[in-house]
């Protein structure tokens, strides 16, 4: 049986046109795609590990000149696994898990939801945050996510009287392919806190999505 979209969803169209920036990641763009995401905090890994992570990816792209797009992809998860890894090992200043810091981010999330884009699912953790979000009416991803970081910073650094960067420049982000690959990122972000063996979350998933999922908002077993 295939498996129903839930409402808002749009998923990756083999049929359309993909670019593909590339910074230290390469970042896949469908215009209306929906979007997986992760960014974390400026201190949340230590230099050395990037470092030693740049530089076996450097060599990895040394013996693969030409990769496909499947390569490429393949590539950037099994980084992202060992990012993510070590996040969740509560590396650095771990600010949000700060209930007013918290806070503060989720209401920038959620201020433009709706009208720039539609927000299904995040998880705010510790040093980094999950979300899956679909731009809408010509906003560009890119911007959603420098909006989100530079807002919240400010607001942050006002309110615990501190200066410097909050945020780490380049964020992870993956265009979900299906509805069975959704149903696998909504997992991941909901599964988050409990794999990393935290308390100091804040997860949130829309309503519609919740029925999607078949349950009740009372079902969950993550923190609001």
């Amino acid at each position: 049986m295939i498996d129903q979209p839930p409402p808002g969803f749009v998923a990756l169209d083999p049929g359309k046109p993909v670019t593909i920036r590339v910074r230290h990641l390469p970042h896949w763009r469908q215009d209306g795609a929906t979007y997986f995401a992760t960014f974390r905090l400026a201190d949340s890994l230590p230099a050395r590990k990037l470092a030693e992570w740049r530089a076996e990816r450097e060599i990895w792209a040394q013996r693969n000149p030409k990769p496909t797009d499947h390569e490429m992809s393949e590539q950037q998860k099994a980084y992202q696994a060992k990012v993510e890894h070590w996040l969740d090992q509560g590396s650095g200043s771990c600010l949000l898990a700060c209930d007013e810091v918290a806070q503060i981010v989720k209401e920038r999330l959620l201020h433009f939801d709706g009208t720039q884009y539609a927000l299904f699912s995040f998880v705010i953790m510790p040093n980094h945050i999950h979300a899956c979000v679909r731009p809408s009416n010509g906003a560009d991803l890119d911007a959603i996510l420098q909006a989100w970081k530079s807002v919240s910073a400010k607001m942050v650094n006002r309110t615990l009287d501190r200066k410097g960067r909050l945020w780490q420049d380049e964020c992870f982000d993956r265009i979900v392919r299906d509805s069975a690959h959704l149903r696998r990122v909504i997992h991941y972000i909901e599964s988050n806190p409990a794999k990393a063996a935290t308390k100091q979350a804040h997860c949130w998933t829309t309503p519609a999505w919740d029925q999607w999922l078949g349950r009740q908002a009372s079902q969950r077993t993550h923190l609001e």
